[in-house]
């Protein structure tokens, strides 16, 4: 159970995979990291803490991963009550991503939504998330 805090040596351990470069480059990390969306929805929120920190300072390329990472997650969540939580975080991301102060950040942000966005047109459930998110 993710709420107690004797998990807290795992958490931190978890949250370690999910800003490893290893992990995020090969696809059987990136199975394992779209898992943990579906643990605990409070488990999510401090995943999405931790991608949100990341940002700013990681390479293009894994914004583009942990873009992905809240596609996969949000599909294979779509349905069930941490869907919600999910769409939760992509929103605040899409919220910093217009209210960037510079260009930069604006940029990281837009690129780890990416896949996100890449969904509108292939799923009517990612285009009403879309519309719905964005209103």
């Amino acid at each position: 159970d993710f709420e107690l805090g004797a998990s807290s040596s795992l958490k931190k351990l978890l949250l370690h995979a999910l800003i490893c470069p290893r992990f995020l480059r090969h696809a059987e990390g990136k199975r394992f990291l779209v898992g943990l969306f579906a643990l605990s929805d409070r488990l999510v929120l401090e995943l999405h803490a931790a991608i949100k920190n990341q940002l700013p300072v990681c390479r293009p390329s894994l914004r583009s991963s942990y873009a992905a990472l809240y596609a996969r997650a949000w599909r294979a969540a779509s349905g069930s009550p941490s869907a919600g939580v999910i769409e939760g975080c992509v929103q605040e991301l899409m919220l910093a991503a217009m209210h960037a102060r510079t260009s930069a950040m604006a940029s990281a942000l837009r690129g780890a939504l990416s896949e996100v966005h890449a969904l509108q047109g292939s799923c009517g459930a990612a285009d009403v998330m879309l519309a719905r998110l964005y209103a």
